[in-house]
């Protein structure tokens, strides 16, 4: 499989814009925004494939693609190529830029002072307590992995 080129694109939506984060209410509705955005982005895929982008944050790259070969085997021959054929159909990258547009051109607006990778850090937290961003939060945390 592909490396997840769009792991950084959350990443990079960020990164470019990490030194005009300052405001905890401007960092909470980045985090949000992001994290609706990956989640209705990952619905488009297998369960399969939301379960390996937890999985790849949680256990390492190795580990989690051991354990999606070996859910993958599980598989019959017909479900197998169901899961490839969605994931090739559907580009993630493309899927990323159409689900994540509002969150990219909120942050491009943002003006919220200067606080650098303070302001990263308090969106990674933000991301990482709210229950309903498993998903956001993973893909940050591999976007910055990588």
């Amino acid at each position: 499989m592909k490396k997840i080129t769009v792991l950084l694109f959350v990443f990079v939506l960020i990164f470019g814009a990490k030194n005009t984060f300052a405001q905890s209410k401007a960092e909470k509705k980045i985090a949000k925004k992001l994290c609706d955005c990956t989640k209705a982005t990952l619905k488009e895929y297998p369960p399969l494939f939301r379960e390996m982008i937890l999985d790849m944050a949680d256990l390492g790259e190795e580990k989690a693609q051991e354990k999606f070969m070996a859910k993958m085997m599980t598989l019959s021959p017909e479900e197998q190529q169901a899961f490839s054929s969605a994931i090739e159909e559907k580009p993630i990258e493309k899927v990323m830029e159409k689900n994540c547009d509002e969150a990219k051109t909120f942050i491009q607006k943002a003006k919220m002072g200067d606080s650098g990778d303070k302001g990263l850090e308090k969106i990674l937290n933000f991301m990482k307590k709210e229950k309903n961003c498993k998903e956001g939060y993973a893909f940050m945390l591999l976007g910055m992995k990588k």
